[in-house]
């Protein structure tokens, strides 16, 4: 005779069994919106505390702020010479401050697009303006604060309002004042009122109630650097994405590991974001698509697939179950679930409508390196400026393979301490413009790169001696963050590629006669580890 306890026994596992894959229940989002404007890749983007709006940054410079129901673009920002690589709402939705590799943080009117401020980065004395770039740039509760920091080490503090001048408000680096490493995500937490900072192995809580920070308290990771850092789903949680693959979700109080996930492959960055109830998790930077999470049972719940490159930030809207994606193919995604979508159409060419107003002459902007041309128009539809790329074709021009353009760069060369010069990647002179005929000297470096995937580089920029010793400066560090770009918009991972800016400083020939004194504008590379 079976024993009693049996039947009940099987009844409690078959419910536990249904309610686990009713946990795990697949999802599905759709594309509902494809916001086309950029001419480089997307770096970032972030919903406005209300969800209604979407601000998206990258590689050209630009910030458009979009209508999350609508995905028309509701205004425009311009103002930074560099990649953007991040903007940040006010708690009141009013502002928008962006930190850009340009060295300045800026923030800007939402509604009107106008700028308000510009700030600049506070630079370590040992790494000059060549490590100027800011890599976040957060609002405090109280609208009126901003924070910013990067690659300096320094945390800045400043008022919103005019006549507030930036001060030094924390330090990420050595108790001797020796540079550490680059700050590599910042964001201000309102419910706790500190600011939480990754920084090379280490995630730091800075409380920030005075006009100076004080650390609160810290994590250090031994095995993979921190690239982000991001507020978890309940008050207590941290949560920070490293450069092994994994997201993970440390309690601040006991600086314990809650949980690890597995979301990409090594050396792999991506910027994530919880759901609005905190159950759900979303992930970039496996390969062009995005990942939906339950972060609790580690299950994966949707796969998000549609961009044609590198998915590089992920995140759902603070108010309702929507996601936005940003990718290097230069578009940005919204994903709605087939339920929530009332009506599907595509969005309407602003440049088609009766109630469109061409403001400029359309502006043909090539990219002889990637090969191809963007026509845009500007136009104005109700009083506001909405800006559409309305073709892209090929380049018909080709640069034909000569002794001149072809790499240089071979396998051979690979060497760990060696530095090469990448003689056939040129610029138009005194601009940070590069020509077509570099295309082959770069496309064989990202093939190295993609081939050994622990390849880390550093790139250094170098001058000839006509002008001022600090524009060459300055001129040296933009080239080599082109050289940068291009490398990174082709997937490689921003940590592999370390640069150095020399002016002249360093010449190689004569700088008596143009014909040597142009062996001098070039750009060097040199193995740190194969």
């Amino acid at each position: 005779m079976k024993p009693t306890f049996v039947r009940p026994l099987l009844c409690l596992l078959i419910c536990l069994c249904a309610f686990a894959l009713y946990a795990q229940e697949p999802r599905q989002y759709e594309t509902v919106h494809i916001l086309r404007g950029h001419t480089g890749g997307l770096h970032n983007l972030r919903f406005s505390p209300d969800g209604k709006s979407l601000a998206t940054c990258g590689m050209d410079g630009n910030i458009f702020v979009w209508d999350v129901a609508s995905g028309q673009m509701k205004s425009s920002m311009k103002g930074h010479a560099g990649n953007v690589i991040e903007v940040s709402f006010s708690p009141n939705g009013r502002m928008l401050a962006s930190a850009g590799s340009d060295g300045t943080a800026r923030v800007w009117d939402v509604s009107t697009g106008n700028q308000l401020r510009v700030f600049t980065a506070d630079v370590h004395p040992n790494k000059g303006i060549s490590q100027k770039g800011i890599s976040f740039a957060t609002f405090s509760a109280d609208n009126n604060t901003l924070f910013y920091g990067g690659d300096s080490g320094y945390i800045m503090r400043v008022g919103i309002g005019e006549g507030q001048t930036p001060r030094r408000f924390f330090s990420t680096n050595k108790p001797d004042g020796s540079w550490y490493g680059t700050i590599t995500g910042g964001t201000f937490s309102l419910l706790t009122n500190q600011l939480y900072v990754s920084v090379g192995n280490d995630l730091i809580v800075i409380d920030a109630s005075g006009e100076t920070g004080k650390y609160s308290s810290g994590i250090m990771r031994k095995n993979s650097d921190f690239n982000d850092v991001i507020c978890g789903p309940k008050p207590n949680l941290m949560t920070a994405w490293a450069w092994d693959g994994k997201v993970l979700i440390y309690d601040i109080a006991s600086r314990s590991l809650v949980k690890e996930l597995q979301v990409t492959t090594p050396n792999n960055y991506s910027l994530a974001s919880f759901s609005a109830d905190g159950k759900l998790l979303v992930t970039g930077a496996d390969a062009a698509v995005a990942k939906v999470w339950d972060w609790e049972s580690n299950a994966r719940v949707a796969l998000l697939s549609g961009h044609t490159r590198i998915v590089r930030t992920a995140r759902f809207s603070p108010t309702e179950d929507v996601i936005a994606t940003a990718s290097y193919d230069g578009t940005a995604r919204i994903w709605r679930q087939p339920k929530d979508i009332v009506k599907k159409v595509d969005p309407v060419d602003p440049t088609d409508s009766p109630l469109a107003k061409r403001t400029d002459p359309p502006v043909v902007i090539r990219d002889t390196i990637r090969e191809k041309v963007v026509i845009r128009d500007t136009v104005t539809v109700r009083e506001k400026v909405v800006i559409k790329d309305t073709v892209r074709v090929k380049v018909k021009e080709t640069i034909p393979p000569t002794d001149e353009n072809k790499a240089s760069l071979n396998e051979s060369d690979l060497e760990v301490g060696k530095t090469l010069n990448l003689k056939n990647i040129q610029f138009k002179q005194g601009t940070s413009e590069m020509l077509p005929m570099s295309r082959p000297e770069l496309e064989r470096l990202k093939e190295l790169m993609l081939k050994y995937p622990k390849l880390v580089i550093e790139l250094s920029g170098h001058t000839d001696n006509v002008g001022q010793q600090s524009i060459n400066l300055r001129l040296s560090a933009d080239r080599v963050r082109v050289v940068q770009n291009y490398l990174t918009g082709e997937g490689i991972a921003e940590k592999r590629i370390l640069t150095r800016a020399f002016g002249g400083s360093r010449p190689v020939a004569s700088n008596e006669q143009e014909d040597t004194r142009k062996l001098n504008r070039r750009v060097e590379v040199t193995i740190i580890s194969l």
